[in-house]
């Protein structure tokens, strides 16, 4: 005993790490068992414990290169169940940066009689001010969308609400890989209150219009253009593509493809 006694003296100086390791050793077995939990309802899934029909149904799209389908086709190919993938096709438009070199060109793509003649009015008159995020108050963007939703007649959703939140809370933030959350903020005249925001997901290649919303003033003055506007040219600086994330209503598509956006079709998947 006396001799442990002895060799714990030269352990003196370490003992605030033995400390810190028996903590981390606790937080480790702690998280490992809240990751295993979180398993549990997967695994259930895959061995048929859990049946489909009680879980929440799901809904994804997939990316515009991914084509082949048979693997959602296949799945309880040879049961007779209810819980099998529907698939349907989509469109999105998209917009190839590398068609262009200057603002001209841009502005030259889009379509005659309606965004050419507003970019150019933007450009001349210089009502708008265009910054990257810098309000705090996330509550004045959730103002702006629930306005939008209202404005075009659409129902608000808490989810989307939420979802919105969280792309806010992490815009700004550095991560490893290439994918970041941008926010162009929209000012009229000089004015310190934002009339408008639209949010970009930046990822290796291709930029991702994630939302775009104005407020009634700013709609008038075409805000809604110059936040595009100023999005395709920010998108140009580094990246060859950027998404308009989805096309599929009438007056919506029509809008994107006004910009000079391709037609790109993909997949949306549900089960339930």
């Amino acid at each position: 005993m006396k001799d442990f006694l002895r060799i714990l003296k030269y352990a003196k100086p370490y003992y605030a790490y033995a400390i810190l390791n028996i903590v981390f050793n606790i937080l480790t077995v702690l998280f490992s068992l809240v990751s295993l939990t979180m398993v549990i309802p997967f695994l259930g899934l895959l061995f048929g414990t859990i049946s489909v029909e009680n879980t929440k149904p799901e809904v994804f799209s997939l990316t515009p290169e991914f084509l082949d389908l048979r693997p959602f086709q296949w799945f309880n190919y040879d049961r007779d169940v209810k819980n099998k993938f529907s698939i349907d096709l989509k469109y999105t438009a998209l917009y190839d940066l590398k068609k262009i070199n200057t603002i001209e060109d841009l502005i030259l793509s889009f379509r005659s009689d309606d965004k050419r003649k507003k970019a150019r009015k933007i450009l001349k008159e210089n009502k708008f001010q265009i910054v990257f995020k810098k309000t705090k108050e996330n509550d004045k963007y959730i103002n702006l969308y629930k306005n939008s939703l209202q404005r075009s007649g659409g129902s608000i959703n808490n989810d989307e609400i939420n979802a919105l939140e969280k792309f806010l809370s992490i815009s700004n933030s550095k991560f490893e890989n290439s994918a970041q959350i941008e926010v162009l903020e929209l000012y009229i005249d000089g004015s310190p209150n934002i009339h408008g925001f639209q949010l970009l997901l930046t990822g290796k290649d291709k930029v991702y219009s994630l939302t775009q919303c104005v407020s009634d003033k700013g709609r008038e003055l075409n805000g809604n253009v110059a936040l595009t506007l100023n999005a395709l040219i920010f998108s140009k600086q580094k990246y060859s593509f950027f998404d308009f994330n989805g096309a599929n209503s009438p007056l919506r598509a029509d809008d994107k493809h006004s910009y000079s956006a391709d037609i790109v079709s993909y997949f949306e998947l549900s089960i339930s």
